[in-house]
């Protein structure tokens, strides 16, 4: 269904000189459509493994975010060089990226864009499509996912934790939630998905195992503080 979904029906007469589509002869062309306009290359989905590729390589992420913005990235991209992907060049990747660096784009949507072109070519490598990656020796802007960060000082943090009512079930599911949130700093969905047995105590210590983004399990020890404020809901 997902690669069903990447391939867009034709909507459009194709570009002048191009054959029709479903005429005979030739097999039933289509286009990857960057956001709601069409790109300016029309690609033979039936026949042509780089095009299944790209669908492919998009349909296997497992997050559907990550599945939604690497199908943006590879639609805009298409439509930009206006090229078949086996004819893409590093000057293309390059062009591309002052392109988005003329449009405003933040280092961190730069650097995305091209990880999803990279990750794309080098899964046609796995497919032995080509023996290079276009997108390879490019230099990518650099990023500190802190920069702009925000913190709570200890009042703000102790403010926080006065709202909820303690004295009822969604109050103390509230509040062990801010306690967790705030002595582990994970994340929404992280912390969203633990189920009790997730916590397990070992030795002296108690450990989470938790799914974190990109689908690794990871176990890491938690204050004793986490478990004593989320059994309190539990019991109650």
């Amino acid at each position: 269904p997902e690669l069903k979904e990447f391939r867009i029906k034709p909507v459009a007469q194709p570009r002048e000189n191009s054959p029709s589509p479903g005429q005979e002869g030739n097999p039933t062309r289509t286009w990857l459509s960057p956001d709601n306009s069409l790109a300016l290359v029309a690609y033979d989905l039936e026949s042509d493994p780089w095009v299944e590729s790209m669908g492919a390589f998009v349909a296997n992420k497992r997050s559907p975010q990550t599945n939604r913005a690497y199908r943006m990235v590879l639609n805009q991209f298409s439509a930009f060089v206006s090229k078949h992907p086996s004819d893409v060049k590093q000057s293309d990747i390059i062009r591309y990226r002052h392109q988005l660096e003329h449009l405003g784009r933040a280092p961190s949507s730069i650097r995305q864009h091209l990880a999803a072109i990279s990750g794309y070519y080098t899964f046609c490598i796995s497919r032995d499509l080509t023996l290079s990656n276009p997108v390879k020796g490019v230099n990518r802007p650099l990023v500190n996912a802190y920069t702009n960060a925000t913190w709570l000082a200890k009042d703000q943090a102790k403010a926080l934790l006065s709202q909820p009512n303690l004295n009822t079930v969604k109050g103390k599911r509230d509040y062990a939630i801010l306690v967790t949130l705030l002595l582990t700093g994970l994340r929404r969905s992280e912390l969203a998905n633990i189920r009790r047995g997730d916590i397990q105590k070992r030795g002296e210590k108690l450990y989470l195992t938790y799914t974190c983004k990109g689908g690794a399990k990871i176990a890491r020890d938690i204050p004793k503080k986490c478990w004593e404020v989320i059994e309190q809901y539990l019991i109650a």
